[in-house]
């Protein structure tokens, strides 16, 4: 499949098409743009910025191409698939892993309507951006910078090198890249996610909000366990336990090999009485074990009997609290932020591989809430054959160089399999605001 081919329109839609994609009805000069990567189309009207629509998958999902809004019948929450290819009859949930979610009689949506406003500064990493390609110059191409001027870029079992060395990301900028797993606000009403490690009622768990009640003595010590899905579609069989993976449920009709991951992040807010400490254990080997201490006001990282990491806060830990935990980029991190303060720690651990059950929690408390609860993964980069395995650039970037990719990694094609690396002053037109 290449993002160049039109996508179907909705037979119900008011909107004007042109080839293939949905515009908005006005009076305006419409240039129409078919290329290989994430494609766009630019509309001049008199003393409006240009406008564009996204007609590929590339960026997904930050930016999404013609699509298809997903409800999951048995979760209740809305996932989008590509329709810029043919559409399966049914899509399986990102969420709980149903199988049976009819998308024929749906329409389909519009890509991602954009701004574009003049660079007036070098894009940074993991800047969203527009060129023009030097052999279609009525053309405009949207990816997202992952190399700078001078250096070489390469991947490793998902991860982005820079110069030999593993990129570390700031947590910021793993948001802004996130793919999500799991999200606890669509709690599957027929075969929940979590599970306990006794026959402890010391944990209950609703839609968007999970419960802990001390009953007696032995509460304690009952671990709360998260099941991870393997949400893949037929004819895989349904409700598979698995460890995460790198699958893009927006690919429904694409068929590849799919890879372990090892960067995930969980985040939810907390708020307690008599809380002692809360501990997240990530499960797998090696097993780590994240403790948030309000007793010494600190947050901590352990693995086996070994103290790895401890930071603590001067004024305490007051609720609510923000938690984000997990492991990215080589690290594992656990930080807290409750208004203005933020606190983190976070400790190099190497070749982890996680199960199954990769989270769990344990309170010490005679009561907590943890709420809105989310995991996300890391982007998993795949060499130019779409494939884990180690690549390097043969030789680095120049003074003005760019290496750009589409967050879809399985389906864009950018500077992975370009053979002239992107010229920041010649080819670079703007910077992508969402709109």
């Amino acid at each position: 499949m290449t993002e160049s081919e039109n996508a179907p329109i909705s037979p119900n839609s008011t909107q004007q098409s042109v080839g293939g994609v949905l515009l908005r009805a006005a009076a305006i000069t419409a240039v129409a743009v078919f290329l290989l990567g994430f494609t766009i189309f630019w509309f001049t009207q008199p003393a409006v910025d240009p406008t564009f629509r996204v007609i590929g998958p590339s960026m997904a999902p930050a930016l999404l191409g013609p699509h298809c809004a997903v409800l999951c019948e048995r979760c209740q929450i809305q996932f989008e698939i590509d329709a810029s290819a043919s559409l399966p009859e049914i899509a399986t949930c990102l969420n709980c892993g149903f199988q049976n979610n009819p998308v024929a009689s749906l329409p389909v949506l519009p890509g991602s309507q954009l701004e574009l406003v003049p660079l007036s500064e070098t894009p940074q990493r993991f800047d969203l951006v527009a060129y023009q390609p030097a052999d279609a110059r009525q053309s405009l191409t949207v990816k997202r910078v992952v190399g700078l001027p001078g250096e070489t870029i390469g991947f490793n079992q998902g991860d982005l090198y820079i110069d030999g060395e593993r990129f570390v990301k700031t947590l910021s900028q793993f948001q802004d890249l996130a793919i999500t797993l799991y999200n606890q606000h669509y709690e599957d009403p027929i075969d929940s996610r979590w599970i306990t490690d006794n026959s402890s009622t010391a944990w209950q768990v609703w839609p968007g909000k999970i419960q802990y009640a001390k009953q007696d003595s032995s509460s304690n010590s009952s671990w709360l366990i998260y099941q991870h899905l393997a949400a893949l579609p037929l004819p895989h069989q349904p409700d598979q336990l698995a460890s995460p993976t790198d699958q893009y449920v927006y690919n429904p009709t694409l068929s590849r090999e799919i890879s372990p991951i090892t960067d995930w992040i969980v985040s939810f807010s907390l708020i307690g009485k008599e809380l002692d400490q809360l501990e997240i254990q990530f499960d797998g080997r090696p097993t780590i074990i994240a403790k948030i201490d309000f007793k010494n006001n600190a947050l901590s990282l352990h693995q086996d009997e070994q103290t790895l990491a401890t930071e603590s806060l001067q004024n305490g830990l007051e609720f609510p609290l923000v938690i984000h935990a997990g492991y990215l980029d080589g690290q594992i991190l656990l930080q807290s932020e409750s208004g203005q303060s933020k606190i983190k720690a976070s400790a190099r651990v190497q070749q982890v591989r996680w199960s199954k059950t990769p989270l769990k929690f344990r309170a010490q408390a005679e009561s907590a809430e943890l709420k809105n609860l989310l995991i996300q993964r890391d982007l998993y980069y795949l060499n130019p054959a779409g494939r884990k395995d180690s690549w390097q650039q043969s030789q680095k970037l120049g003074q003005n160089g760019l290496f750009l990719m589409g967050d879809n990694v399985p389906v864009s094609e950018d500077s992975r399999m370009w053979n002239e690396e992107v010229n920041a002053d010649k080819l670079l037109t703007a910077k992508v605001l969402h709109r």
